[in-house]
């Protein structure tokens, strides 16, 4: 999925900086990140307004700071910087279990693995070819090689991107959405059958003051299907919004404002703002109603970029400042109850996927770059490998199994890793 200009400036807003903000590299990223070329614009996101629409309620935004919160400049607790890192041993630190080379995506998509869903099995994603932009979707036995593959959908709402898995079904969203309606695909996993999923997003409307908006993110939990609706020119909160998957498909309003946020088992951990100074994580039990707020202790300038529910812990992604020409990347792991667990911490740093056992992150400093991994069970920091795939990873593990990617036919392919940790 590549970043689109609306995700650009999205970065770029509100980072108090003592340096004007990098734009060079702001785009060099979003293209490293591009996975594949699409014909058509879809990703997990239905963005219903145009960038055209957004621009000028984004641009009076650029060069402002909000009040940070009261908390220090550099991280709390043990603190890694990659230079520590030494090169992981297949067969000591890991088992490989499968690779798979791609050809030029430059010019034709291929096969993408990930993420990893429960159980082990690893997601397979063949396409989207044609013009239609139709993809066939299966699951990897990495340990056996075997891919049991799924009914292809050749019609132009098919399941685009993988929203989530839980032992009945596997959930994709489709890149289209008129407004009123979104489309999801459910894949029973016992059956292999897809049934696809209207929801009538006609509640959002009226309930958001603005019939303009966007949905973003996408969580399958306990059956339903979780988003949030961001109305136009509020960049950094949204409202929380959640559809049955089996009932009338209708968007309810859980009357939540969410920042950046992950859902796991009822269990909901948010921060107050997306891209903004905050240290405040609220974790909120959906079904109780009951909820506390902890202080990460992140610096206070550090602008929340993502979170992760990684088992009992979150992980926060930061970006913090650049100073002497280098940026303070930091992906800092906490408890729900806010302890401080370890801040990866670099210059040009990216999450690049996660489990309960470890974080994977990526740094795309010239003459630096690799994918590394730090352990949480064993508390060791692996390089995996030198120099970094221009096309975006689905790095998200389970467990000890993780995935990661390196570049091949120079730079205009790449090969995909599963291994599991040792």
């Amino acid at each position: 999925m590549s970043l689109d200009l609306r995700q650009l400036l999205h970065r770029s807003v509100e980072a108090r900086t003592p340096e004007p903000p990098d734009i060079d590299r702001l785009v060099r990223v979003g293209r490293q990140r591009v996975r594949r070329r699409r014909a058509t614009v879809g990703s997990a996101l239905a963005v219903l307004a145009v960038a055209a629409a957004l621009l000028p309620a984004l641009l009076p935004r650029l060069g402002t700071s909000p009040q940070g919160p009261l908390a220090p400049l550099e991280p709390v607790g043990r603190v890694v910087h990659l230079s520590s890192a030494r090169q992981a041993v297949a067969g000591k630190d890991l088992r490989v279990l499968a690779t798979l080379r791609t050809g030029n995506l430059d010019r034709a998509n291929g096969t993408a693995l990930g993420p990893v869903i429960t159980g082990g099995l690893v997601v397979v994603q063949d396409g989207p070819h044609g013009i239609r932009n139709v993809s066939r979707w299966g699951l990897l036995d990495p340990v056996t090689g075997d891919t049991t593959w799924f009914p292809r959908l050749d019609v132009a709402d098919g399941p685009d991107t993988f929203v989530g898995a839980d032992a009945r079904r596997l959930l994709m969203s489709s890149s289209f959405s008129d407004g009123r309606h979104t489309v999801l695909w459910s894949l029973d996993r016992g059956s292999s059958r897809w049934t696809r999923i209207t929801v009538d997003l006609s509640p959002i409307g009226p309930a958001s003051g603005d019939p303009t908006m966007s949905l973003r993110g996408g969580v399958l939990d306990r059956g339903r299907y979780w988003f949030e609706v961001q109305p136009l020119g509020k960049v950094y909160q949204g409202r929380l919004w959640s559809a049955s998957l089996t009932g009338s498909p209708k968007a309810r309003d859980e009357h939540l404002d969410v920042g950046t946020w992950d859902l796991q088992n009822g269990v909901l951990v948010s921060m107050a703002y997306d891209n903004r100074p905050t240290s405040q994580m609220r974790v909120r039990d959906l079904r109780t109603g009951s909820e506390h707020t902890v202080d990460t202790r992140s610096g206070r300038l550090c602008n929340q970029l993502g979170l992760r529910r990684i088992g009992e812990n979150v992980l926060l992604v930061e970006y913090c400042g650049t100073r002497h020409g280098r940026r303070d990347d930091r992906a800092q792991v906490v408890t729900l109850a806010g302890r401080p667990v370890v801040t990866l911490q670099d210059d040009d740093l990216d999450v690049s996927g996660s489990s309960a056992r470890y974080v994977a992150v990526q740094t795309y400093r010239k003459g630096h770059g690799g994918t590394f991994v730090w352990d949480l069970a064993k508390e060791r920091l692996l390089r995996l490998s030198l120099g970094t795939s221009h096309f975006e990873a689905r790095g998200t593990g389970s467990g000890d199994r993780l995935l990661w990617s390196t570049p091949i036919l120079d730079g205009h392919g790449r090969k995909q890793w599963v291994a599991d940790l040792r």
